[in-house]
């Protein structure tokens, strides 16, 4: 954002037309597509009977390719802390594998956590190995948010369910810009406002039928 910025601001002082150019989609998208406001104007006039809701989550089965149900929340923070609520026991504990960003450091404190090595590879032996009675949700990313890298998720989820734990998996760094779909995973968060191009203060929770 500094970055864009600065170039805006040289641009201009010598007389520059140029559209601008904005290099911090991972933090949000810009600019929006002109139907993305008109679609936000619509709604500001839509009914208030839930059809609206429904008919973003058929919608949102369409483009995952997954039918199950869908929760809409103002972020992916939000969407995690009701997963932890919902079914982390008090005496149960998280295990994190990957690279976490501001947003979900708080929500993690007190649980562990395995980072990516030097390659941005994880080590499943190691997953197995931090795997305890204790552990009762593990949280990891289609693509760590960081670096990029596809994380061997399918693998990281068969070792969870051969102990009965369920796991939700990050898609937020892989939302609307490589090809997704849900149905094999348990539990899925992502935002709306970085590659699906929405307005900030929208994020999705999916859970599997």
């Amino acid at each position: 954002l500094f970055i864009t910025t600065v170039y805006n601001k040289l641009n201009l002082a010598n007389g520059g037309d140029k559209v601008p150019i904005y290099l911090d989609h991972a933090h949000n998208s810009l600019p929006k597509p002109k139907e993305v406001g008109q679609a936000m104007a619509d709604a500001l006039n839509a009914p208030l009977d839930g059809t609206l809701i429904e008919k973003a989550a058929r919608k949102a089965e369409i483009f995952f390719h997954s039918p199950g149900s869908y929760l809409f929340t103002a972020n992916r923070t939000q969407a995690l802390k009701i997963i932890l609520e919902q079914i982390l026991p008090p005496d149960g504990q998280l295990l994190y594998i990957g690279l976490w960003t501001d947003g979900l450091g708080k929500l993690l404190e007190g649980n562990i956590t395995i980072p990516l090595d030097r390659k941005g590879q994880i080590d499943l032996a190691q997953v197995e190995a931090q795997i305890s009675p204790q552990t009762k949700l593990i949280l990891t990313h289609y693509a760590c948010p960081l670096t990029g890298t596809i994380l061997p998720w399918k693998e990281i989820q068969a070792l969870a369910h051969k102990y009965e734990i369920p796991m939700v998996l990050d898609i937020s760094a892989a939302v609307g810009l490589l090809p997704l779909e849900l149905n094999d995973c348990d539990l899925a968060i992502f935002p709306g406002h970085t590659g699906l191009l929405c307005p900030p203060g929208i994020a999705g929770l999916y859970i599997s039928p």
